[in-house]
């Protein structure tokens, strides 16, 4: 079984729900993925304790993904903002209100 590649992606998202291969010692093969990065953070569903890997070693113990968490990896780790954000700050640039109003910032003393 050692060097099996996996067919899941590699793709890991915050707030994933993830079946392990092998159980905790409370039971339970669930964990919820805290923390992505060079490390991956994650807490039992069964007890609440937290355990980190690495992400290779993470990659390897997971059986498979049961949800998904809501954002892409890109917008939990900082490298694109969420598209929520991404819309309001467009809209504010295109409000009617603003429009040709100068914005001047007070000088200081």
């Amino acid at each position: 079984m050692r060097g099996e590649v996996s067919h899941l992606p590699d793709e890991i998202r915050l707030s994933d729900l993830v079946e392990m291969r092998k159980k905790h010692p409370c039971g339970s093969a669930v964990w919820t993925v805290t923390r992505i990065g060079a490390d991956i953070k994650m807490k039992c569903a069964g007890c609440g304790r937290v355990v980190m890997l690495d992400r290779v070693e993470f990659l390897r113990r997971r059986k498979h993904v049961i949800t998904q968490g809501p954002l892409a990896p890109e917008v939990t780790l900082g490298l694109m903002p969420p598209a929520s954000a991404q819309g309001t700050a467009e809209k504010e640039q295109n409000h009617p209100d603003t429009e040709g109003v100068q914005h001047v910032r007070p000088e200081q003393t």
